[in-house]
This record gives structure tokens, C-alpha cells and sequence, in this order.
């Protein structure tokens, strides 16, 4: 349940792959559990670690206030990367942030250009000097402050912000569930290992 920041539960159940695409969806629990999670929400990882390389998803994110819809790196020893994570309460944006050992080292937001269909597509390049962020193949960031090299797992996750933190209602907005499950959909994500990229099989 990953803490105090995710109002939710995950499970496999709210994991859809249909006509070649990839949906994580968002649903109300009967009710409350004893650790205070109000609903299901959809999550997955590769079986793989991976390093250096290119990272780039086509994704429908949900802007809906409380809810955050993302593509991201992690590694169990808290380095991470956020690729793509698109916050419920600004349409406008999207924002990149990646950490080492649990430490935030760089964060920035991206504006987004317009888009007929709600899609957008983020495209990362991540080598051992620098990390760099295109949006529709544009290039938009790069930074080389403190680059993570730890292998990491590809990630996929939907979810609501804990209410019970004002810091992350601040952050997210408020979610109020509509009475029926909201959906994040994902068109495709590929890798391509760099020069230095290396796969760790589990």
C-alpha cells in the first residue's frame, strides 16, 4: 500500500491490457480499510531492471484534482526516476523529478503543448552524465545534477493522493470519486538500451 502518500490499494484486478494498449484504472472500495485506503488502483512494474537507454511512453493521463497518473524508474535502494507524472489539478503541465537513495537531487514542470486526443508522448535519455526529457520529440529539460546508475524497474501507476495530508492536496487537489472508475490509458512503451544500458534478468 506503499504508505501514507497513496490513498489506495493496488491490485491486479484494476490492470487491463486491451487492443494492444495498456489501462490502469481507479475504483471505490466498498469500504474504508483500517489503514484508512478509500480505494483499488492499478500499478505495474517489469520483471526486469534496466539502466542506461532511451525510455519513452505514449500515455492518456486523467486530470482529475487528488489524482496522479505516471511513468517512472525505481530501484529498491530509493533511486528513482519520474519520467513522466502528471498531476490531477493542472492540465497545463507535467512534471520530472528524479531522487537517489530517497533524496529528491532535481525536480522541474514542463508545460504541455495542446492535444486533440489527450495524449501526450515523453520520451527520456538517460546516460551516465545526464538525463534528458523530450515531449513529442521536442527536447524540453536536461539536467546532469547527481545522475542516478542504480538498475531500476520500469513503473506504471494511477492513484489518489492521501487527503489526510494537506501537503499533498496542496500539491495534487482534493479527490471526490465520481460514483464510477476512472481510467489512465497508456498507447505504448518502449526502451532501447544505450551505449553503457544494461539488463539485470530477475
Amino acid at each position: 500500500e506503499n504508505g501514507k502518500t497513496f490513498d489506495c490499494t493496488w491490485t491486479y484486478r484494476n490492470v487491463e491490457t486491451k487492443d494492444g494498449k495498456l489501462f490502469l484504472y481507479l475504483s471505490e472500495k466498498e469500504k474504508v480499510t483500517k489503514e484508512g485506503k478509500r480505494y483499488w488502483a492499478g500499478e505495474i512494474l517489469s520483471k526486469s531492471k534496466f539502466t542506461y537507454g532511451t525510455y519513452e511512453v505514449k500515455m492518456k493521463p486523467v486530470f482529475v484534482p487528488g489524482l496522479v497518473t505516471a511513468f517512472f524508474l525505481y530501484s529498491t535502494d530509493g533511486d528513482e526516476i519520474d519520467i513522466a507524472e502528471f498531476v490531477g489539478n493542472d492540465s497545463s503541465k507535467v512534471e520530472v523529478t528524479h531522487y537517489i537513495e530517497g533524496k529528491r537531487m532535481d525536480h522541474t514542470s514542463l508545460p504541455l503543448p495542446e492535444s486533440d486526443d489527450g495524449f501526450y508522448t515523453i520520451t527520456l535519455e538517460w546516460t551516465p552524465e545526464y538525463l534528458s526529457w523530450s515531449i513529442n520529440g521536442e527536447k524540453r529539460y536536461k539536467t546532469t545534477k547527481n545522475v542516478p546508475h542504480s538498475p531500476m524497474y520500469i513503473m506504471c501507476n494511477f492513484w489518489p493522493v492521501n487527503r489526510d495530508v494537506p501537503g499533498l492536496v496542496n500539491w495534487a487537489g482534493l479527490f471526490e470519486y465520481p460514483g464510477k472508475s476512472l481510467g489512465a490509458e497508456y498507447s505504448y512503451i518502449s526502451t532501447a538500451l544505450g551505449e553503457h544500458g544494461v539488463l539485470y534478468d530477475q
